[in-house]
């Protein structure tokens, strides 16, 4: 009999955490568990408070803060991905080839789509693709709105501006600004990007460009 209500103890207590993480938890992972027994469920900062709950069996449950503090190398890892947008920002090739060469592995992997010939990998394929960019947007500049970081990964969304100076995609220098939005994530391995994925507002580019028409909604703004 004590078996089967320890047993019952802990499946309410399961049944707890799991109706708190479907109530109040945005995330698909698990947020809630139970540790030290039944008497205590973790909350890891998706719940929205703290205190007691009390179970069918009279058992009373404690629901306790985790510590989510930032680790030192993630914060490291942020400080490199803003070292980075810096050196971009210097419109200066060797300075970004230097940053290039200091912050990422040698054969980085480019999860993105990009227009460059095979051959062209790791390093060598960023570099020229920041050439390209600063030869057609000469005052290209990246303004940094959010970094995140979270175990080995950082994610960076940006804006970025510039006027249309030399060839880009085939077209032709217009002397028009573009404004665009971006958002990069970065995995580190021992200090050094190893790969990136991108998300690059290209249609926002074109439209500027008068490459494509403008949308509507664009010209009702």
């Amino acid at each position: 009999m004590a078996n089967r209500a320890k047993n019952l103890q802990n499946l309410l207590v399961a049944c707890v955490g799991s109706a708190v993480v479907a109530l109040g938890a945005p995330s698909h992972e698990t947020v809630v568990s139970a540790t030290q027994g039944p008497s205590q469920i973790v909350n890891n900062g998706s719940l929205p408070v703290t205190g007691t709950v009390v179970l069918a069996t009279g058992s009373e449950v404690s629901i306790k803060e985790q510590n989510t503090m930032p680790t030192a190398e993630t914060e490291r890892n942020k400080a490199r991905f803003r070292r980075l947008v810096d050196a971009l920002n210097s419109n200066d090739a060797q300075i970004i080839s230097n940053a290039i060469d200091e912050l990422f592995e040698p054969d980085v992997k480019i999860s993105t789509p990009l227009p460059l010939p095979p051959e062209v990998t790791g390093r060598q394929a960023l570099k020229l693709v920041f050439t390209t960019l600063h030869r057609a947007y000469p005052d290209l500049h990246v303004e940094l709105k959010d970094v995140i970081a979270e175990g080995d990964r950082v994610v960076g969304r940006d804006l970025v501006t510039g006027t249309h100076q030399g060839e880009f995609m085939g077209i032709p220098p217009t002397g028009k600004a573009v404004t665009y939005n971006e958002i990069f994530i970065a995995r580190f391995v021992n200090g050094r990007i190893a790969e990136t994925w991108g998300v690059v507002d290209v249609m926002a580019v074109m439209r500027q460009l008068g490459v494509i028409p403008a949308s509507p909604r664009s010209n009702r703004e």
